[in-house]
């Protein structure tokens, strides 16, 4: 991952084909409660178009450590390669609510260490499958 990535804040229910430096083909969608702002969360990804892999998620790890790396870089911020299982749960509770032409490829997290967090992925994601035409 290069150091020189920087992240897009596209705020609430907001979506950009943002192309990031991480792959060629790779997005950064992110959602920003209103009421409170300290409650986030981003996913860094890439759509994939694979027949042996549709409606699943590719789950991005330290290949090297074969372990997970979190970067805490604030209070409220953590970065996260790899993923938490509530976080999985929510990706995967979102691509099974109906059949899906494509797969995704987690890079990274990003999201705020407060408790509404996984709820406020959650929507991130359901936002995400509704404007995922977009980047087609």
């Amino acid at each position: 991952m290069p150091k020189e990535l920087t992240l897009v804040s596209l705020g609430s229910l907001m979506f950009s084909n943002v192309n990031l430096p991480i792959e060629r083909d790779g997005y950064y969608f992110e959602l920003q409660l209103k009421r409170d702002k300290s409650s986030f969360a981003g996913v860094g990804f890439r759509v994939v178009r694979d027949n042996k892999k549709e409606n699943k998620i590719i789950k991005s790890y330290n290949y090297e450590k074969e372990e997970y790396v979190l970067e805490t870089r604030g209070k409220y911020e953590k970065i996260l390669f790899g993923m938490e299982i509530d976080y999985l749960q929510s990706i995967e509770k979102v691509l099974s609510t109906t059949e899906k032409n494509y797969g995704l490829e987690v890079f990274f997290l990003v999201y705020s260490d407060v408790r509404s967090s996984p709820k406020v992925f959650e929507e991130l994601m359901q936002s995400l499958d509704e404007r995922i035409s977009d980047l087609q």
